[in-house]
């Protein structure tokens, strides 16, 4: 099995990390909770779109 999100990058489609990621991130701001490995995860997924244009 395969999340979507890796689906997507191996078929060099857009993902839907803005709605996943983000919506984490938010939440984890919100709660002033320190979520650096997800910050990270995030800023690769928006690296590897940026690269898809």
């Amino acid at each position: 099995m395969k999340s979507s999100l890796q689906r997507d990058m191996e078929k060099s489609l857009p993902t839907e990390g803005d709605h996943l990621f983000g919506y984490l991130l938010d939440n984890a701001s919100k709660s002033k909770f320190p979520a650096v490995t997800l910050s990270a995860i995030y800023a690769n997924v928006k690296i590897y779109e940026k690269n898809l244009d």
